[in-house]
């Protein structure tokens, strides 16, 4: 077990002590002045003796202890060791007395000046001009809730500032009897800087004072109450498919604009500002929002700087159907004219099959898409090529067509005309171009119009295949 040895002065009659401990045999040397110093690891059953050293003009009288923070106190002469057998923590102080000579000099008593200054929602500042041994107390109050700063700005004094909702202060310390914050040089030696989150209507006391009693001189106070909090304007934009949306919209000071917005497909997506103004933009997928910082809690990205002139710009992989957040202001929280927003949603995701001379690509089996093949590559037997083949490759330039949103079109003939049947097996010129036309439109083929009585050669065929493939390849 061990115990606690707390050692203190009266006053400065006593210069140092001398404590030997007999339980573990060492001696501790303290000049302990105003402090408090404590001993520790002790155990049961020991004695100790204490010795006093008086300052210059003065003698010893007594040590006064106390055991534990609620007993009373005990004179104990000093010609006699203090043994103890445990129980409590111990208290001891040594008293002096001048014992001739000249006293010195009192220690000067504080004085406060206090003037008050009201309710403030605006920076205020105050010069002051400090007197040595005075601290200056003003009171305030706030228009609002939140934090608060409280600082000086000067060159001439070292200041020490207080905060507390207390009005009372000790006239010999020179401090506040009761502070909610204190700082010396947290706003660059030799200023204070204090921050604290006020509440709206309660009286609040800021004290300046030289860091030293004995200085005076010249110091600028600030404070700066809670800003006025950020308002939200939000708007709804739906869900998005392949076009892009535009929406205007105009800000006002310290607002911010959220649009909730949503995608039909997964991919990469757009947003950005146009526009002559600076402007900041967030993407979340969560709608809570802090007033006092003008920005989303939580969010995925932000940008300030990468559109064109003073405009966001922010690309980032979407997922369909989840609801994101676009956020939008002024960068510096002024009020603005008329704001372009941009969102570009991500692409109609395509996942079509590539066209293929060694299997089915819908209804014409393996063998006769390799059949009409030979014949077109290899001087097969016109008749091997199947108008299901033809037809097949009808189907496939419909289905790319349908994927990228598209529809066929009807320049040469419809997309039921372009394609033969059972009792119609003729390739006739409307045909072919449809389906050249159709492709060539998207992906070119380099291959003319033909009118009718024209050959269609075996490499037409093959080229519109691979065009189809190219195509695909380049969704």
């Amino acid at each position: 077990m061990s115990y606690k040895f707390t050692c203190y002065f009266q006053d400065e009659t006593i210069a140092t002590t001398t404590m030997y401990v007999s339980y573990i045999g060492q001696t501790y040397i303290g000049s302990y002045g105003d402090d408090y110093k404590s001993i520790s690891g002790l155990g049961d059953n020991w004695s100790t003796r204490f010795t006093a050293n008086p300052a210059e003009g003065c003698e010893f009288v007594r040590w006064v202890y106390r055991i534990g923070s609620t007993s009373a106190a005990v004179q104990y002469s000093y010609d006699n060791p203090f043994t103890y057998s445990g129980g409590a923590d111990i208290y001891i102080r040594a008293e002096g007395t001048y014992s001739g000579g000249e006293e010195p000099d009192p220690e000067p008593t504080w004085g406060v000046t206090s003037s008050t200054i009201g309710q403030i929602s605006t920076n205020y500042t105050k010069k002051i001009s400090v007197s040595n041994y005075t601290i200056y107390r003003y009171k305030v109050s706030f228009e609002r809730s939140g934090k608060a700063n409280f600082y000086t700005q000067g060159t001439i004094i070292d200041t020490l500032g207080y905060l507390s909702t207390s009005s009372t202060f000790d006239s010999e310390t020179g401090e506040p009897t009761n502070w909610l914050k204190k700082d010396d040089d947290s706003n660059g030696a030799p200023n204070f800087f204090i921050s604290y989150n006020v509440t709206a209507g309660t009286q609040y006391y800021i004290w300046v004072r030289c860091y030293f009693g004995d200085n005076s001189g010249s110091t600028t106070l600030y404070i700066d109450p809670p800003p006025s909090p950020w308002t939200l304007t939000t708007g709804f934009l739906g869900t998005l498919g392949t076009e892009e949306n535009h929406v205007s919209f105009i800000l006002g000071e310290k607002q911010m604009q959220r649009y909730s917005v949503s995608f039909e497909n997964s991919g990469t997506a757009n947003f950005f500002t146009m526009g002559d103004y600076d402007t900041w933009g967030y993407l979340s997928t969560s709608s809570t929002f802090d007033s006092e910082t003008g920005e989303p809690t939580n969010w995925l990205v932000e940008d300030g700087y990468s559109g064109p002139g003073d405009n966001f710009a922010i690309s980032y992989n979407v997922t369909a159907g989840t609801t994101y957040y676009i956020w939008i202001c002024e960068a510096g929280g002024a009020a603005t004219g008329a704001i372009d927003l941009y969102i570009q949603p991500p692409a109609k995701a395509v996942d079509v099959e590539k066209w293929s001379w060694t299997k089915s690509n819908n209804n014409a089996t393996a063998s006769q898409t390799q059949k009409a093949y030979t014949a077109i590559t290899n001087k097969g037997y016109v008749t091997d090529f199947s108008y299901i083949v033809w037809n097949d490759l009808v189907d496939k330039v419909k289905e790319i067509l349908d994927a990228t949103g598209d529809s066929w079109d009807a320049s040469y003939t419809t997309f039921a005309a372009a394609k033969m049947t059972s009792s119609d097996k003729t390739l006739t010129a409307a045909k072919f171009n449809s389906l050249r036309y159709n492709i060539g439109s998207h992906y070119s083929t380099g291959i003319t119009e033909k009118t009718p009585g024209d050959y269609v050669y075996g490499w037409y065929i093959t080229t519109l295949a691979e065009c189809i493939n190219g195509w695909i390849d380049s969704l």
